[in-house]
């Protein structure tokens, strides 16, 4: 009993570790401040009013909502993305440390659903950590989380989702689906993995066909609501390829670069686990490794439509971490086996 009591203190200990060790990552580049030799590794290109336009949209967005002036700063597709903005506007601090604050509390919403999502894959507590880990020390959360950018928000809502997704409790999934859709339209990358989770459990046609339904009048019903009614100059816009983005892209290093130091050891870990792990494991975890293609496939469409960065491609960890960790158990396994 003492050494139950003893274990369930420990995890409570380490879990709160991870906790801070999450705050401190963000810390460097919160509200953009890059404290000492940051800023020299920080990209000044494209700056308006000495922001990136994302960024810049963000903070009249958050502005706007207070104070009911400046519409006319507020463009799509950013004035769709009403989640974040509305949530700091009502907070009592600078437009950029609201919104910084609101990404920083759902950071750590993913971080906790992730360990849940990592127990849920009957996973030892070592190899929770190892995933939440690998969550917190990770360039994507070090460089975009509260650098001003809405992506933190984004990812904490997808690890949510997917966690809802492979426990079944489809009520709350639906529930942060919403929430994900008035966050960003990149919510919609969840889709290919939800269907492959649907069909790899086998779940009754008729129940799966009422989920996917459910799932697409959600999202649609939200989206075309956000592109009527949204405030700002609200323009329909689609992320249509062009060739100006082609050539701004590809002749980038950045778009190669980020996309890799993003990407990082999940990424690159869960590509050799479909390569070594047996034929049945990948079937069994097919759903994670059609998440992760998903993910590869919006940079890849972000190159032609979009400016791409590593922003992108961090939605392949709420996917990737569990194959990763999945992967180095069964390392270790074999290796014991040997």
């Amino acid at each position: 009993m003492i050494e139950k009591i003893f274990n369930e203190e420990k995890k409570y200990f380490i879990f709160t570790f991870l906790l801070i060790c999450l705050i401190l990552v963000c810390l460097p580049r919160f509200d953009r401040a890059d404290y000492g030799p940051v800023k020299k590794f920080v990209g000044t290109e494209d700056l308006y009013e000495g922001l990136p336009y994302d960024i810049l949209i963000y903070k009249n967005y958050i502005e706007f909502l207070r104070t009911g002036a400046g519409e006319e700063k507020v463009t799509s597709p950013y004035s769709y993305r009403v989640l974040v903005p509305s949530l700091a506007s009502g907070l009592p601090f600078a437009p950029l440390t609201s919104l910084n604050l609101v990404n920083l509390f759902f950071l750590i919403t993913g971080l906790i659903f992730l360990y849940l999502m990592l127990a849920n894959l009957n996973l030892e507590f070592e190899y929770r950590v190892i995933g939440c880990l690998m969550y917190i020390f990770s360039f994507p959360m070090f460089y975009y989380a509260t650098s001003g950018y809405i992506d933190g928000t984004i990812i904490g809502i997808l690890i949510a989702c997917v966690y809802f997704v492979i426990s079944e409790k489809w009520k709350s999934f639906f529930l942060f689906l919403m929430l994900g859709t008035l966050a960003s339209e990149k919510i919609i990358i969840l889709l290919p993995f939800f269907i492959s989770y649907l069909i790899s459990k086998k779940l009754k046609l008729k129940t799966s066909l009422l989920l996917i339904s459910l799932f697409i009048i959600i999202y649609l019903s939200i989206t075309f609501l956000l592109r009527k009614y949204a405030p700002g100059i609200s323009e329909p816009y689609v992320w249509t390829p062009g060739s100006n983005f082609i050539l701004q892209n590809i002749y980038r290093p950045k778009t190669y670069l980020s996309f890799l130091i993003t990407l990082g050891i999940p990424g690159i870990i869960a590509f050799i686990s479909y390569l070594k792990l047996s034929d049945e494991k990948v079937k069994y975890y097919s759903y994670f490794y059609v998440g992760c293609a998903t993910s590869i496939l919006l940079f890849l469409y972000s190159i032609f439509s979009a400016w791409s960065d590593g922003r992108t491609v961090w939605t392949i960890y709420p996917f990737a971490i569990p194959l990763t960790v999945i992967y180095l158990k069964f390392r270790k396994e074999k290796a014991v086996k040997v």
